[in-house]
């Protein structure tokens, strides 16, 4: 099957005011568009990157370190190699509005927006960035929380991303430990 992108696609536009979380390779920094073939929106062609960010530190470690798990555990050696930074926008983001009632436009439901095969969505994500230039990247819903906004960016939006705040690690901070109060989250 595959997900039809509309001839006008439904934009949110995510406001400058907006903070954006992102869980990263604390080796790595908190902006850095990965080229992968691994996650729901990435290029299956590998031509352009993609970086992804939670509306919470804690939706962030469930998109980007529970998800394709059976259960809502985390491995201890991942959870202490990562860290969460607090990304400030310079330029207000358009973004393909990939979730809640704009789905229909889709011809999908939620079942299929963040099914765990990622084929479709990573089609859909390659289709975008070829047809419109102007779109900055997906905004759709975290699969384990579904009442939460995640942002897959596209890296031909990173002059818009302004700065981003100091990381903290997830290990044996008290960041780290409001991610584990949020969810039942297990480290194994």
């Amino acid at each position: 099957m595959v997900i039809l992108l509309p001839d006008r696609p439904p934009v949110y536009t995510v406001p400058v005011s907006r903070v954006l979380w992102r869980v990263h390779q604390t080796a790595l920094g908190p902006v850095w568009f990965g080229r992968g073939r691994r996650f729901r929106f990435d290029d299956p062609e590998q031509v352009f990157g993609v970086a992804y960010f939670g509306e919470s530190p804690a939706v962030s470690v469930l998109e980007v370190l529970v998800r394709g798990s059976a259960r809502c555990a985390v491995d201890q050696a991942e959870w202490e190699a990562r860290s969460v930074s607090r990304v400030h926008l310079g330029e207000k983001l358009r973004m393909l509005q990939f979730e809640g009632d704009r789905l229909p436009v889709f011809g999908v439901g939620v079942e299929r927006a963040s099914a765990a095969g990622y084929a479709e969505c990573q089609r859909l994500s390659a289709e975008l960035h070829r047809e419109h230039p102007d779109i900055d990247g997906i905004q759709y819903r975290s699969r384990w929380d579904p009442t939460k906004l995640c942002w897959a960016v596209f890296d031909r939006a990173s002059p818009k991303i302004a700065r981003t705040d100091a990381s903290e690690p997830l290990a044996g901070s008290a960041l780290g430990d409001e991610v584990l109060d949020a969810y039942p989250i297990l480290l194994v």
